[in-house]
């Protein structure tokens, strides 16, 4: 059975953290593709703290467009809102019903993994990956932790960067750097 890893996020913005750590999963878990999925309305963030959806999308395809194990979908987009990842999830297992699939989540995901809709149905459809220095502890969920990169590189850290005049490029594949220089954000 082939394997697909899902790699859902808001991406504001996506950045080399996102794309080193996924290419090393794809290949420490044998995955034929990684699927980035950018968050159309994540539930458990405001509206307020992301840039549109539009930007987001052209951010994480800019910066992926480079690698062949990896594709963008839209899924969230066309499906009911807010964007559940059980959902997901389940649109995806009816278009590819012969794929393994591994959900590729970060610690601060797995923290708050409980408050997921159905997240004990989640893990019946994927294996969860979470990328992690840290063990949480779900009940009567099994997680896989992968902890064998550390990358110190958030969008948080990277947005307070803009916001305060500080350099930022090195954290960005350079077309998404371009993006938001170009469109102004965050700024």
């Amino acid at each position: 059975m082939k394997r697909l890893g899902i790699f859902g996020g808001s991406f504001n913005p996506i950045h080399l953290g996102h794309i080193i750590l996924a290419g090393d999963i794809a290949e420490e878990f044998n995955l034929e593709k990684i699927l980035f999925i950018p968050a159309y309305t994540p539930p458990l963030k405001s509206e307020n703290e992301l840039l549109p959806y539009e930007l987001r999308y052209k951010m994480v395809e800019s910066a992926i467009a480079d690698y062949s194990n990896f594709d963008i979908s839209d899924i969230e987009k066309r499906l009911p809102q807010p964007s559940y990842t059980i959902n997901t999830l389940r649109a995806l297992r009816d278009k590819f019903p012969a794929m393994e699939f591994y959900l590729i989540i970060g610690s601060d995901q797995a923290a708050q993994f409980e408050q997921w809709k159905e997240y004990d149905k989640i893990a019946k459809i994927a294996k969860i990956v979470v990328m992690s220095r840290n063990k949480a502890k779900i009940k009567n969920i099994n997680m896989i932790f992968y902890n064998k990169r550390r990358i110190d590189i958030s969008s948080t850290e990277i947005r307070r960067r803009i916001i305060n005049n500080l350099p930022f490029r090195r954290f960005l594949p350079e077309t998404v750097y371009k993006i938001i220089k170009n469109e102004k954000l965050f700024g």
